[in-house]
């Protein structure tokens, strides 16, 4: 939380993760409402046409120069719906966030930081969830969530903290059921793996076929228990 929060408030008002003026656009459409206003700044990010800067100066006076143009409306954009479209649901935290900052009357440069945290938040919430669940190998998903990489995305405006979080919290109730099942498994269970794995899913795809594995629970489960059954056998 503290390593996220430093690299959210210290970072420049810019364009800093990959492709993150494409995530700050969704973001600030699903904030916004069916009246889109495309303020200076806002448009600067999305074009990624803001300069960088190197010194404490500089950042001072970039900072001030985003929040003079967050003032500034250049045009606005009116959706066709309210309705998100389903692949930009994994935006809703940061664009909470940013709907927040907005009421606020927010500077731009804080605004903008702002939205980030909605990412950092969900992101820690899903993987403490996951880790103090796992019936096993919690150091490893600490390591992993805890990676300087895996740190900076959740910083940043993106859809794949919400995939990745999502994701890993499914394969820790699924591996709980597989390794050390039980007489069945319990409804709401797979219906929370079920929903896990979709959520994660809604902005990529290509993930889909992850829902196979709980499909396939139970014949996983059968199996390992043959295959203990055969190695204690064995080996008395």
């Amino acid at each position: 939380m503290i390593f996220g929060m430093l690299i959210i408030f210290f970072a420049q008002p810019v364009k800093n993760s990959w492709d993150e003026q494409v995530h700050f656009q969704n973001a600030y459409r699903l904030a916004s409402g069916r009246i889109v206003k495309w303020t200076e700044a806002a448009v600067d990010i999305k074009d990624v046409s803001s300069v960088k800067c190197n010194t404490k100066a500089e950042y001072a006076e970039l900072r001030k120069y985003m929040d003079e143009k967050g003032k500034e409306l250049l045009y606005t954009e009116e959706k066709e719906t309210l309705i998100p479209s389903y692949t930009v649901l994994a935006y809703v935290p940061q664009a909470l966030f940013l709907k927040i900052g907005m009421l606020l009357h927010l500077p731009f440069s804080v605004l903008y930081a702002f939205g980030k945290v909605g990412n950092l938040i969900l992101f820690i919430g899903v993987m403490y969830c996951a880790i103090s669940i796992a019936k096993k190998k919690k150091l490893l998903l600490m390591f992993f969530a805890m990676m300087p990489t895996v740190i900076f995305q959740a910083s940043s405006y993106t859809y794949d903290i919400v995939v990745l979080s999502f994701i890993t919290l499914a394969c820790v109730m699924w591996a709980n059921e597989m390794y050390f099942p039980r007489k069945g498994v319990e409804t709401w269970k797979v219906i929370a793996m079920v929903l896990l794995f979709t959520i994660g899913c809604f902005s990529k795809a290509v993930y889909i076929p992850l829902l196979l594995l709980v499909i396939l629970l139970p014949e996983y489960q059968k199996c390992l228990i043959r295959i203990r059954y055969f190695y204690g056998v064995v080996l008395h």
